[in-house]
């Protein structure tokens, strides 16, 4: 996860699991990490990108 904000501070964290059935599964887990580490480093505000497809 990279959090950029509006003044340019950035922030990289990352998250691993072993236990997902499918690489949808992965990304999607991940994704709901992203969005509760966002919220609770109070970001009002949030654009997720992903290269799933």
């Amino acid at each position: 996860m990279v959090l950029t904000t509006e003044d340019g501070m950035t922030t990289y964290g990352s998250f691993a699991s072993n236990r997902v059935l499918t690489p949808l599964h992965a990304e999607f887990q991940t994704l709901l990490w992203a969005m509760k580490s966002s919220i609770q480093l109070a970001h009002s505000s949030m654009t997720f990108k992903t290269d799933c497809f």
